[in-house]
């Protein structure tokens, strides 16, 4: 590692920033277009992306590069543009970083499968060390990217290896796996366990490890604590920001608030604490007790609490809405569900032939 991320390091957490492929749906990416494709297509609405978390006080960000090996890119007939692709993920950070931020190059998994036969270990290593190479020659206004980061790896045996092709550009590298599977959520997809994800990632190389996605910051307090336990390295923690869910235009939608509200009246409040203008607290104390609730912060979850139910309510009203206008309704015969199995089984076949790894 080097010496000025060690002694940036000392002086306690950093924070990272948060997703990419979200942020760019919000900015008009389309479902089905490779985010990464954006570097070269519309650049300057990846550097909102990355200038936004750089203003909201991340001290690293990522760069737009997370499925920029040969594999994911040639899914979208991109797997000739590796360099180009790679080298302006890294340059639009770096620009948007401008010295407030570290630069650490996403290298995500390639979405082929190993244990199916359709790789070999070779290529996947010669891929990662292509994207790897790209990654640490790209320069903005004489910086280069301070590290690359391997995230949201299920296999460790991939993760290793794109660890190994990290490496060898001598800068240094995180890597993290997802821990979505099990009883208690506390394995890869591979069965790979927290504490053996770290011996595997540090033995090849690794002067990181962590996890990020697959679930919210509950589920990484644990996963955080098993890590620490069995290594002195850097622990890199990037929970998804709550659990996804399909919104409008079919784009996700992440929601996470330590904020839970009662279901039942056996249910109690939790805390909330707010510091308010003197007028406003008078307003609020005011407004509990003409209602007989018992305290102002009471008062004030039970509005948030509201506005929450009210919230779903107009949002599934809407959607029952458009199935009303959606046109005359169809009779549910065994012919329709017939068709609709067919559906489901063609839209099956058709992603996982074409579809790249999930992006978080």
């Amino acid at each position: 590692m080097t010496q000025n991320l060690s002694d940036w390091l000392q002086n306690g957490p950093l924070l990272l920033d948060g997703g990419w492929g979200t942020q760019l749906q919000l900015r008009g990416l389309d479902v089905g277009v490779h985010p990464d494709l954006w570097n070269l297509s519309n650049p300057e609405k990846v550097r909102e992306v990355a200038q936004a978390y750089v203003e909201a006080g991340s001290d690293i960000i990522l760069t737009n590069t997370f499925g920029s090996t040969r594999f994911t890119l040639g899914r979208h007939g991109s797997e000739n543009q590796v360099e180009a692709i790679n080298r302006a993920g890294v340059q639009i950070s770096l620009d948007a970083a401008a010295g407030k931020a570290k630069v650490f190059a996403s290298m995500g998994p390639t979405g082929m499968m190993l244990m199916a036969g359709n790789v070999t270990e070779d290529e996947l290593y010669a891929a990662f060390k292509e994207q790897a190479k790209a990654i640490a020659s790209a320069v903005f206004a004489g910086e280069g990217a301070a590290g690359i980061v391997v995230e949201t790896m299920s296999d460790p045996t991939e993760a290793c290896l794109a660890v190994k092709a990290a490496k060898t550009t001598g800068l240094p590298v995180a890597a993290c796996m997802v821990f979505d599977s099990g009883k208690a959520k506390d394995r890869t997809m591979m069965g790979t366990t927290p504490e053996q994800a770290v011996e595997q990632l540090v033995a090849a190389g690794a002067d990181i490890v962590g996890s990020n996605c697959g679930q919210g910051i509950d589920g990484f307090i644990p996963i955080c604590r098993r890590m620490r336990a069995v290594t002195d390295k850097p622990i890199w923690m990037k929970a998804n920001a709550g659990s996804a869910a399909a919104a409008a235009h079919h784009r996700s939608l992440f929601g996470q608030c330590e904020l839970k509200c009662p279901k039942n009246k056996e249910q109690t409040m939790p805390t909330l604490t707010l510091d308010l203008p003197d007028s406003m607290q008078k307003f609020v104390e005011f407004r509990a007790a003409e209602l007989g609730i018992a305290n102002p912060e009471e008062y004030l979850l039970k509005l948030i609490c509201e506005e929450e139910e009210r919230l779903v309510g107009e949002y599934y009203m809407r959607e029952i809405q458009k199935g009303l206008d959606s046109g005359p309704p169809e009779p549910l015969d065994e012919a329709f569900w017939e068709e609709l199995r067919q559906r489901s089984k063609q839209r099956r076949a058709t992603k996982n032939q074409t579809e790249s790894p999930v992006w978080c």
